[in-house]
């Protein structure tokens, strides 16, 4: 009993003392408040691929305002960047005519071409600059 305390006594000192890090999952968030700007709105995402290293990524979006019975306004896109491999913002430009006010919001990540990640329906507010 006292070399089985002993051998996890020096596993745990080992591990402790370690340089190596566990990465972080790959995470997607999109900003809850977006801003007006001419043709469409600007929109924030917090996007993490998690490789450690470089990696060629891509985010795609869509946000749609129900105005009113008859008006739906909707936009998307995709952004295709380079990840870090740590935490990043991407602020991105949705086309569409927007006005002030709640919105929907959806997002999918692909970090090195393989699906990691989506928000779908999340609140937004849009407002002016």
């Amino acid at each position: 009993m006292k070399s089985l305390l002993a051998v996890v006594t020096i596993l745990a000192i080992l591990l402790a003392a370690s340089d190596t890090a566990l990465a972080d999952p790959p995470t997607l968030a999109i900003a809850q408040r977006a801003t007006l700007t001419t043709g469409g709105i600007v929109l924030t995402f917090d996007v993490n691929c998690a490789t450690g290293s470089p990696t060629a990524a891509s985010l795609t979006y869509s946000v749609n305002q129900d105005l009113s019975t008859t008006l739906d306004i909707s936009g998307s896109g995709a952004a295709p960047f380079i990840a870090t491999g740590k935490r990043q913002q991407l602020s991105e430009t949705v086309l569409g005519p927007f006005h002030a006010g709640d919105a929907v919001a959806s997002a999918q990540l692909f970090c090195d071409a393989l699906f990691t990640g989506q928000v779908l329906g999340a609140t937004i507010n849009i407002t002016s600059p």
